[in-house]
Parts: C-alpha cells; structure tokens; sequence
C-alpha cells in the first residue's frame, strides 16, 4: 500500500470529531455537530450491538489503488462485530480495511450487501464468476461509502455529507481503477450536487440502486448499468 493510500485510510478512521462526540455523547454531554445524529444511533444501540467503544469510521474495503471497480454507497450499516476501535493500532487498523474481503467467512455471514456487488462484477467481468463471493471482491473491488460513520438505514448520513464528501474527493485521487458505479439515490443526489466530484480521465461512471432498494429485479438492473456505461 502506497504511503498516501495509509495515511488517507488512517485519516478518515481516526477522523477526531466523530470520536468526540462519541465520547461527549456517551458521558452524557450534549454535544452540537454535524456527526451527533450518527455517532448517537450507537449508544442508543450499544446494548444490542455490544459496542463499549465506537465503531470507527469505515474509509474503505478492499485494494484502493489496485481494484478495478470502485462502488459508492451511502454509509456503513453496523452489527455485532470485532472492529477496529480507537485503542486498535495504526497497522492493524490498515490491514483490516485492506485486507477486509480476505477475511475467511461461511457464506451466510457474508452480507447481502457485499453478494450483490459480488454479483454485479460477474455481469463486468464474466470470468469473475468461477471465483467466490469474496475472491472476487478481493480481487476486483474497493466498496467506499459517502459517510464513513455507521448507522442504519441513513440514519445522520445528510447531516454530515458536507464534511464527508471531502475525503470522497481525496479517495477518489488514490484509486486507479477505471470504473466507479454510484449506488443509491443518496450517493447520486450529491454527485449531482457537486459536494464530491469525479475528475478521472478513462473513468466510466455508472448509476445503480442500492441494492438494499426493492421493485428492481436483476435484468432491470443490468440493463441500467450496461446503458449507463
């Protein structure tokens, strides 16, 4: 991993404001922020997701500077997990993200999230499909997120875009691949926006919805991708 890639990842990981008001929040405090309504669903949460420490931000999954496909959702959904915290150390904290789809796994703890994409790439890539859900997203795909907080179902994700969209500029510098697919109406709400830009020569970009999203079967979905590209 390039010098720049790391210190990006650890930027946004150890991003000083989320943790703050995380702490703030958990004593008690109140706290004004663009992150409150985000950092707060995990101590609301805590109990059932056994957090005692937050969940950092999530900058990426997977090879940033090597993968071939980038795909943008909107932010992290959280469960129960071993993840990086703020007592994890710097080397650890990189190798897990980098190395997060190589992370043995039984097919039915491999989110529905990470499959779809999975499946996506098979439709780019026809070859990818004689490999396994994770061999191909390890070997083709970065996942990234608008918000690298955590939340469910979107939950805080407008209020902090701003601050976030900052660092999908700066992860979008570091990857070399040449395709990035928008999932989701949130992620393409702000692209079209201009709160994040995409400034890549040879790069094709695509819409689709989120996966998550109901009423579309595959062929429609495909058939958006392909005449997006």
């Amino acid at each position: 991993m390039k010098k720049s890639e790391k210190d990006l990842l650890l930027k946004i990981a150890r991003n000083e404001e989320p943790q703050k008001v995380f702490d703030k929040l958990n004593k008690g405090q109140l706290v004004k922020s663009p992150y409150s309504t985000i950092v707060k669903y995990q101590i609301d949460n805590k109990e059932e997701l056994g957090i005692k420490s937050m969940q950092l931000p999530e900058p990426w999954n997977g090879h940033l500077s090597k993968a071939k496909i980038m795909f943008i959702s909107s932010n992290p959904s959280i469960g129960y997990e071993d993840f990086p915290t703020k007592k994890w150390d710097d080397k650890d904290i990189v190798d897990f993200f980098d190395n997060r789809f190589r992370i043995p796994l039984e097919d039915k703890d491999i989110s529905r999230f990470w499959k779809s994409i999975a499946k996506y790439v098979t439709w780019l890539i026809p070859e990818a499909a004689e490999q396994s859900v994770l061999e191909i997203l390890d070997n083709y795909v970065v996942s990234t997120e608008l918000v690298h907080c955590k939340s469910r179902a979107e939950k805080g994700v407008s209020k902090c875009a701003k601050e976030e969209c900052i660092f999908m500029n700066d992860i979008i510098k570091e990857f070399n691949g040449d395709m990035i697919i928008l999932l989701g109406s949130t992620v393409k709400k702000y692209y079209d926006s201009g709160l994040y830009s995409i400034n890549k020569e040879n790069v094709k970009i695509a819409y689709m919805p989120h996966p998550n999203a109901r009423g579309y079967s595959d062929k429609e979905r495909k058939k958006e991708l392909f005449q997006k590209l």
